[in-house]
């Protein structure tokens, strides 16, 4: 277990079930992801649940992304998609987590994509960049009830914590 503090917060790097990294927010008392795995769980409730559905009947999505965190739910997305389909991805995050805090997340070594990974990361905030011909990166640092939606979403990844840790959210 590694400690790191990032915006305030404790967070530890645990591994979970399946292998891949997760982080634990000492503060909320929760991780990340589910401790039974959390690119298996990703891999669920928002690709397999949401996503693939969604690709297979657009040619362009519009995804919002509540709680960015670790970017593990845009880092699958962006390997899902086929070259049909575009993706303009927003993910809004209140605590955006630091170098240091990354550096021990396994999921660019288990998914064979450590370009993308950091290139999602070291971005600046608020920017809207092309991380490839067909998906588009905006990250914006701030909390879900200050975020001003200017445009509609085909999807939304709500993939906040618990509404015992969050009840505003």
């Amino acid at each position: 277990m590694t400690n790191i503090y990032f915006s305030r917060m404790k967070v530890e790097l645990r591994e979970s079930n399946d292998g891949s990294s997760t982080l634990y927010n000492v503060e909320l008392n929760e991780t990340y992801h589910s401790v039974h795995g959390a690119i298996q769980e990703a891999k669920h409730v928002f690709i397999s649940a949401g996503l693939i559905p969604l690709i297979a009947a657009k040619s362009h999505l519009d995804l919002l992304e509540v709680g960015f965190g670790t970017g593990l739910n845009a880092l699958l997305t962006f390997q899902e998609l086929n070259g049909n389909t575009t993706v303009n991805y927003i993910g809004i995050e209140k605590y955006p987590l630091g170098e240091s805090a990354l550096e021990g997340i396994n999921y660019p070594l288990i998914l064979g994509d450590s370009t993308t990974f950091q290139s999602m990361h070291k971005q600046p905030w608020s920017l809207q960049i092309d991380l490839s011909r067909n998906f588009k990166l905006q990250k914006i640092q701030t909390e879900l009830e200050n975020f001003e939606m200017t445009e509609s979403f085909d999807l939304i990844y709500f993939d906040a914590f618990s509404p015992t840790s969050q009840p505003e959210l």
